[in-house]
C-alpha cells in the first residue's frame, strides 16, 4: 500500500535565520509551500530569502477550511524574552492563537539526526533540530523549539512554546512549564525541580532549583551580580 504523502508546510511568520528552519524541513523530505506574514507581503511576487510570501494572515481567515484541508503549519516567528524585541514575542503569541482559533493543522519536524528515546511524545508544531537528544519517556508540548545539541533527560516534561537553545541541558525528572526560554549553554542540573511558566534562563546559567513564574535568572544586570575577592597570599 502506498503511503499518503504529507501535506506541504506553510511557515506562519518568519525570522532572520529562516534558512536554518527551511534546510531542516527539506532534509526530512517535506515540501515548503511558502510563508504567510503580514510584515513581508506586498504583492503576489513577494519573497523573503527566496521563499514565496503567499499573503497576510487575512487569507487564513478568509478560507480556513482550505488551509486546514491542504496544508500543515509551523510558526516560524522567533522570540526571546528580551524587552527590546518584545514585538516578536507578541507576534508569535498572536500567530499561535490564530492557529488555535482556526483549527489549523501543524507539522511536527524532527531532524533525521536527532535522537528520540522510546515512549517519548512530541506535540504538534514542535521543531527538533539535528543532534538534539530526547531521552526515553519525555513529553514535549506544542510549538516548542529544541535546537542542536540540546539534551532532555529521561522522564522530563517540556511544556508548550518552550525554547531550548543550542547545547542546553535539562536533566531527568524535570518539569519545564510553558513559555520558558533557555539561553545558549544554560542547564538545569537537579532532578525533581519545576521551572515556572515564562522563566528566562540567561546564556550559560546553571540552575539547581525550581523557579517562580516569570523569573529571570542571570548573573548580570539587576538580577544578581556577585564578585568574590580571594584572600591575597604573601
Amino acid at each position: 500500500m502506498q503511503l499518503k504523502k504529507p501535506f506541504p508546510v506553510i511557515l506562519l511568520g518568519t525570522n532572520s535565520n529562516i534558512t536554518k528552519l527551511v534546510d531542516l524541513i527539506h532534509s526530512t523530505g517535506r515540501e515548503i509551500r511558502g510563508i504567510i506574514d503580514d510584515d513581508y507581503y506586498e504583492n503576489p511576487q513577494s519573497q523573503f530569502k527566496d521563499i514565496s510570501v503567499l499573503g497576510t494572515e487575512q487569507i487564513l481567515r478568509d478560507d480556513p477550511g482550505f488551509y486546514r484541508n491542504h496544508f500543515e503549519f509551523i510558526c516560524a516567528t522567533n522570540w526571546t524574552p528580551d524587552a527590546h524585541i518584545e514585538r516578536n514575542r507578541q507576534k508569535r503569541s498572536r500567530q499561535l492563537a490564530l492557529i488555535d482559533e482556526l483549527g489549523l493543522n501543524c507539522a511536527t519536524i524532527i531532524g533525521n539526526q536527532a535522537v528520540i528515546g522510546s515512549n517519548s511524545r512530541i506535540g504538534a508544531g514542535t521543531v527538533i533540530y539535528d543532534f538534539a537528544v530526547i531521552e526515553p519517556e519525555v513529553t514535549i508540548g506544542e510549538h516548542s523549539i529544541i535546537y542542536d545539541y540540546a539534551i532532555v533527560g529521561h522522564e522530563s516534561h517540556i511544556g508548550s512554546n518552550v525554547v531550548l537553545q543550542r547545547k542546553c541541558l535539562v536533566t531527568s525528572l524535570v518539569t519545564v512549564e510553558d513559555d520558558v526560554y533557555m539561553g545558549l549553554h544554560s542547564s538545569i542540573t537537579r532532578s525533581n525541580v519545576r521551572i515556572g511558566q515564562g522563566t528566562f534562563l540567561h546564556p550559560g546559567i546553571m540552575i539547581l532549583r525550581s523557579t517562580e513564574r516569570g523569573e529571570t535568572v542571570s548573573l548580570v544586570g539587576r538580577d544578581l551580580r556577585k564578585a568574590y575577592q580571594l584572600p591575597v597570599t604573601e
